[in-house]
């Protein structure tokens, strides 16, 4: 096989190494050690997909990509997670590690996931990160204590697909109308990890019912704007894990109502479905997340490498059209 692939011109090794080589980066490495030809064949796939686990790796990719050529370091699909600082460890530094990594990516990225499970220093970092250039990026993830994205800032023009994860209470994400200003290819939004979210519950009822054609001020007195993007069609809401909340009476009480909220938009969608009432936009509630905050790597890096498979992802089966 290897000395049938010898004899094949260049142009046809790569596309049929280009086919293969669609993990996190796995692939295209052993490829590269089975000869030196196949290494120079390799190399304008060696950072296609890009799978940075911890300091380590931030600081060996950061410096690989230092010494290329542009064309050389091509990322299209990126995964990083970003360890909380241990004892004795700079963390600003691995940060500006970690975005001198995307701004080598920024221009071919098409899909990337960020995860930075530390709610003291990770709403900063993602506000950079939303404040970074991503002309290509098709689909984001991000985990996080994350603000809310700045339309004044934010340049992702093509963004189509958004999971936004680890602000338990985003209260505010569909009012300030950032969505909208910022994301207008947006089709795909899921919020993950809502815990004791009331507020944010009846947001959402109120951006359901006004894609419905029904006035916001009758459902909800909160104020403000609530356009969403136009192209917009799926929101996927999951409840986040927390044991807390069966412990204290007050923080039952407080995710019991968010959940009733939610549970009623998804009933009133139905009902309106069934009464041929039917927007562009749906909304699905998806089962209690089982995994703590600080595991979530793994799973969100599982969704990673399933949607560079073209398999679903995090996105349930009512959302992959």
């Amino acid at each position: 096989m290897v000395s049938g692939m010898h004899s094949c011109p260049v142009e046809l090794a790569s596309y049929i190494f280009s086919l293969a080589c669609t993990d996190d980066g796995a692939t295209v490495h052993s490829l590269s050690l089975v000869s030196r030809s196949f290494n120079d064949i390799c190399a304008f796939l060696r950072y296609d997909s890009v799978s940075i686990h911890n300091r380590e790796q931030i600081a060996r990719v950061s410096a690989s990509l230092s010494k290329l050529p542009p064309h050389l370091r091509r990322i299209h699909h990126l995964y990083i997670f970003l360890a909380p600082p241990q004892a004795r460890v700079d963390v600003n530094d691995d940060i500006e590690l970690v975005f001198r990594i995307l701004q080598f990516a920024s221009p071919t990225l098409e899909s990337l996931a960020f995860v930075y499970p530390n709610t003291v220093m990770s709403s900063t970092a993602i506000s950079r990160l939303f404040r970074t250039p991503f002309p290509n990026l098709h689909e984001l993830t991000v985990h996080g204590f994350y603000p809310f994205p700045n339309s004044s800032t934010m340049h992702m023009p093509r963004l189509e697909r958004l999971h936004l994860s680890g602000n338990r209470n985003p209260y505010g994400l569909f009012h300030m109308n950032c969505l909208n200003d910022s994301l207008p290819y947006l089709t795909h939004l899921r919020v993950s990890g809502l815990l004791m979210a009331s507020s944010f519950a009846i947001e959402l009822e109120c951006v359901v019912n006004v894609s419905r054609g029904v006035d916001s001020e009758q459902i909800s007195p909160v104020p403000g704007r609530l356009p969403l993007p136009s192209k917009l069609e799926h929101i996927v809401i999951q409840p986040g894990y927390n044991p807390a909340t069966r412990t204290s009476m007050g923080n039952m009480k407080k995710d019991e109502a968010m959940m009733k909220t939610l549970q009623d938009v998804v009933r009133c969608q139905d009902t309106g479905i069934s009464d041929g009432v039917k927007g562009n936009l749906r909304v699905v509630l998806e089962n209690r997340g089982e995994v703590p905050d600080m595991m979530m790597k793994e799973v969100l890096y599982r969704d990673w490498m399933s949607r560079l498979d073209g398999k679903a992802g995090c996105w349930p089966l009512e959302c992959r059209v």
